[in-house]
């Protein structure tokens, strides 16, 4: 498995990259794939995975693992990518959430996120963050 931005530019790639977070995510409505930054996770040239950041506060937008690929450690990978590109952005944190996802509460613990406490948490939201610097 090989991890690599995504150039959402093209109407084909937006349109691969909905389509896997309906996949995915069956429950969530899809994020616009013209925001934030993407990456993919890859199979050969099979698209086996995704996950975005937004650059501007570091929040971990939106990731997920097509279920075929699922248990072969591509959500760590994709975290990780993530990761790199913040701290090459220089941003001081990283945050995300979890809602009743335990497989992916366990790899951002394995990459060193824990849990806080919000100002106005959602009933059953898991919140996470990680600092930086």
């Amino acid at each position: 498995m090989k991890v690599s931005v995504i150039d959402t530019s093209t109407v084909w790639m937006r349109n691969k990259l909905i389509a896997a977070q309906i996949e995915c995510l069956p429950s969530d409505t899809p994020i616009d794939p013209t925001e934030h930054r993407w990456w993919g996770l890859y199979v050969g040239t099979e698209l086996a995975g995704f996950a975005s950041l937004d650059p501007e506060t570091g929040y971990l937008s939106r990731a997920g693992v097509l279920p075929a690929f699922r248990g072969r450690g591509g959500q760590l990978k994709l975290i990780k990518a993530r990761e790199k590109a913040a701290r090459a952005l220089s941003l001081p944190l990283l945050t995300s959430d979890t809602y009743n996802n335990p497989a992916s509460a366990n790899n951002l613990i394995a990459c060193g996120f824990r849990m806080y406490q919000p100002s106005f948490p959602v009933d059953g939201v898991c919140y996470w963050r990680k600092p930086l610097q």
